[in-house]
């Protein structure tokens, strides 16, 4: 373990930086399509409750430790029972 975080301290702060803007840019595409995608089905719902559901969604799916074979099914679940309140 210690020489992960060994390794994770030579990473230059530069490309962290870059790494983490980009997963942001990612995070919002996703999102929002999401929300353009709701909102062609027609389902009524605010833009403020969108993203902080998917906030939650996405949050909780992140931690999970699940198998990638299930993991569609457990994320789908998972925003099916968050969206549904």
């Amino acid at each position: 373990m210690a020489k992960l975080f060994m390794a994770l301290k030579k990473v230059e702060s530069s490309k962290v930086q870059k790494a983490l803007g980009w997963s942001t840019f990612r995070y919002l595409v996703f999102s929002h399509q999401f929300y353009v995608l709701l909102l062609c089905l027609g389902i009524d719902i605010s833009y403020l409750n969108v993203m902080a559901t998917l906030s939650l969604v996405y949050g909780i799916a992140s931690v999970l430790p699940i198998f990638s074979i299930a993991d569609a099914l457990v994320k789908g679940s998972l925003a099916l029972t968050i969206f549904g309140y």
